[in-house]
């Protein structure tokens, strides 16, 4: 459920408020009211505040027409102790002596209001700082403030999107100077990165189930970015989903495919079993060392097909692995390695079968349980190092 949040604020400052409201539901995902706020003339901000403490947030719009009555130290003491836990805030409109209870709690000041709102807007998001794995690398280069501000007013003070040349480091400048306007970031490079593997490695980064096919992934992705408030900042980035009302989004033109040493990557691949989750990761790696050598070393770009299906099939990964299948089947037939294109086409059916489409696929002799081909035999398997 949407959280909600009230402005305690008095009725001359009933403009300010409104404008406050507007900038805090644009920028995040709150149900910001003024109506239920609004100092009634002769009440002190005390009784108000008390009101606006039904909501789970009550932030006070502090000036001299809002604390024109007073209340008592021990009043402000007896209404916070009815409610200890609630998250009250102020943010000082105009310059006034706040109550010191008020001064003892979350309190939001500064000469230019936008300062202040954002700060507030911040409190509110209340995001933890994301895992350094889990961000680019900081720009090295010099990057102007007046841009990074104007990337601001444009994706963080409200939804927006931003596209970057390739390898612009302005990309990793505004994340790291900002990611606390936002509930979560989500940072991918994705180069070497088909559609399917984008998708999946986007699934798993928001915590969604993507196991095919791959149009059920999409639609399974932006289901749940459409309720959230996160920064996608994607490198080299060739395509998006469509990602709602809420997100913002920041991303580089794609700068090329990287080329990878075969291998290097085959090795790599090699251990996968070793810690599945992490082996991911290698996979952009795969592609490119794949891309290398189908055309001139089979054996190798069998492998590394081989290996990444074998992942991407553990990881639930369908619609990843029947593309490592596809392109396995497609070399096999042109390299006129025969057994590979028949092991890959089995596989294929299992996968099809769980999505039920077997229809899709060469009918094959039922079975009580359903069981999953090798796809290749016990030799071919110790080749790859499984």
């Amino acid at each position: 459920m949407t959280p909600a949040a009230v402005l305690v604020h008095s009725e001359m400052d009933a403009a300010i408020a409104a404008e406050a409201a507007a900038f805090l539901r644009t920028g995040t995902r709150f149900r910001v009211s003024t109506d239920d706020g609004c100092i009634r003339a002769g009440e002190p901000l005390l009784d108000t505040l008390r009101r606006a403490l039904s909501a789970e947030i009550a932030v006070a719009l502090l000036s001299p027409a809002a604390l024109a009555v007073r209340s008592s130290g021990a009043e402000w003491a007896d209404a916070f102790e009815e409610a200890p836990e609630a998250r009250v805030a102020s943010l000082i409109l105009t310059p006034c002596a706040p109550p010191a209870l008020l001064r003892r709690r979350r309190i939001f000041e500064d000469p230019e209001r936008m300062v202040a709102l954002r700060q507030l807007k911040r409190w509110l998001i209340d995001a933890p700082p994301p895992a350094t794995d889990r961000l680019p690398a900081p720009a090295t280069d010099a990057i102007s403030s007046a841009e990074i501000d104007g990337l601001r007013h444009r994706l963080g003070d409200r939804p927006g999107a931003a596209t970057l040349a390739a390898s612009s480091p302005m990309l990793s400048a505004f994340v790291h100077a900002h990611w606390a306007d936002f509930e979560g970031v989500v940072w991918l490079d994705c180069a070497n990165r088909p559609k399917e593997n984008f998708i999946a490695e986007l699934a798993a980064r928001i915590g969604v189930a993507a196991e095919g096919p791959y149009t059920a992934d999409l639609e399974a992705v932006e289901r749940a970015l459409a309720g959230r408030r996160l920064l996608l900042a994607f490198e080299n980035m060739e395509f998006a989903p469509d990602h709602g009302e809420w997100c913002s989004l920041i991303a580089t033109e794609p700068a090329g495919q990287r080329d990878e040493e075969p291998a290097g990557v085959l090795e790599a691949m090699r251990g996968w079993h070793r810690d599945p989750a992490e082996a991911t990761a290698l996979l952009p790696r795969a592609e490119g060392a794949f891309a290398a050598t189908i055309a001139g070393d089979w054996d190798t770009a069998k492998q590394i097909a081989r290996l990444a299906f074998l992942l991407t099939n553990n990881r639930r990964r369908f619609a990843e692995a029947v593309l490592w299948l596809d392109r396995l089947a497609n070399g096999a037939l042109h390299h006129g390695d025969r057994g590979a294109a028949l092991d890959s086409a089995r596989e294929k059916v299992w996968i099809l079968e769980q999505w039920g489409r077997s229809t899709d696929a060469a009918p094959r002799e039922p079975c009580a349980e359903p069981v999953q081909l090798s796809l290749f035999g016990d030799g071919a398997m110790a080749a790859a190092g499984v």
